[in-house]
């Protein structure tokens, strides 16, 4: 049932549900993919409908890890299983695996920027750190994809917590270099550079404004003292 329903063969699919009485909802027993996940990472999307409206499969159903079909399409920019997910199942693209990834994640691992862009009209957070630190920049780095990074950078507005080192200590720039993408890591670290000093002139910013509210704040509680005591005093 997985190879056809990867395959998009709908006809193989029905007649090993109706004639051999195979269960399309069952997972594999080892990562639980189901026949679900295998046509949604390879754009089969009638086979998807027929799955999910004549059999009763969970669009929505998580591997053994808690990934979900939807992201399986989002790696592999199956555009229109993503609409048909989304629109027509109602899955939940916001959904997060078990290690904190989002479908944001797995679109930065295969560099799609039309993916990451629809991504992000459909309002997914690009700010997500998973449970090792990585952010979708990371995920990017890595796979030597400089335009999806310079996208993050300025369309998705990651700045230096998205920069910043991973669990293991490895920040993206590190990532590119120990995969050989030098000239991306330079990159990477100009970048680096700059949101960190963009995020210490708002730092400074802040507490300059916090320092100003505090002032007026000392002058506003004088004036209203004085008031107080002239009052008193019957002036």
């Amino acid at each position: 049932m997985h190879w056809a329903a990867g395959g998009g063969r709908l006809d193989v699919c029905r007649y090993l549900a109706d004639e051999l009485g195979l269960d399309p909802r069952a997972a594999q027993p080892g990562d639980g993919r189901t026949a679900m996940h295998w046509a949604a990472r390879n754009g089969e999307t009638a086979t998807c409908e027929w799955l999910w409206r004549e059999r009763g499969v969970d669009a929505d159903a998580t591997t053994r890890d808690g990934t979900p079909p939807f992201h399986w399409a989002v790696w592999r920019s199956r555009f229109e299983t993503c609409a048909w997910l989304v629109e027509t199942a109602g899955v939940n693209w916001r959904a997060k695996n078990a290690y904190g990834c989002n479908a944001a994640q797995w679109a930065a691992q295969s560099g799609d920027v039309a993916m990451l862009e629809w991504l992000r009209r459909l309002g997914l957070d690009f700010s997500a750190l998973n449970a090792n630190g990585h952010s979708a920049m990371h995920k990017a780095a890595t796979r030597g994809h400089a335009a999806a990074c310079r996208w993050l950078a300025t369309r998705a507005g990651l700045g230096a917590e998205h920069m910043r080192a991973d669990g293991d200590g490895n920040t993206p720039a590190v990532m590119a270099r120990l995969e050989g993408f030098d000239e991306l890591a330079d990159e990477l670290e100009e970048t680096a550079r700059r949101a960190a000093e963009e995020e210490e002139r708002r730092g400074t910013t802040r507490d300059d404004e916090g320092r100003r509210a505090t002032s007026e704040e000392g002058r506003a509680t004088s004036d209203e003292r004085r008031a107080t005591s002239d009052e008193r005093l019957g002036k």
